[in-house]
């Protein structure tokens, strides 16, 4: 799976898990994490310059594996596929 697949794909996984649970509202700062990893990657967005900020692994450990465990796995894969966006972004 390419990663903007993948990003969708998170995103709508943690859309089902929003609808379960609307009191994990940390879900609504995740998806918007998801949208600009989306925007680099359709090429809609150019600027890398946040993606140092993107705690998606911490705010996963913390509020969405005690509810489901195989959207966390998922959401670790996320968390693998942007750090490697970050080693692969040169430094400015």
């Amino acid at each position: 799976m390419n990663r903007l697949s993948m990003f969708s794909e998170a995103k709508r996984r943690l859309g089902d898990l929003y609808e379960r649970y609307p009191e994990a509202s940390v879900v609504v700062s995740m998806q918007n994490q998801l949208d600009y990893l989306i925007q680099i990657e359709s090429g809609e967005s150019t600027d890398r310059s946040r993606l140092k900020e993107i705690v998606l692994g911490v705010q996963t450990a913390r509020e969405i594996e005690p509810r489901d465990e195989e959207t966390a796995a998922f959401m670790y894969e996320v968390t693998d596929a942007v750090q490697e966006m970050i080693r692969l972004t040169p430094a400015r």
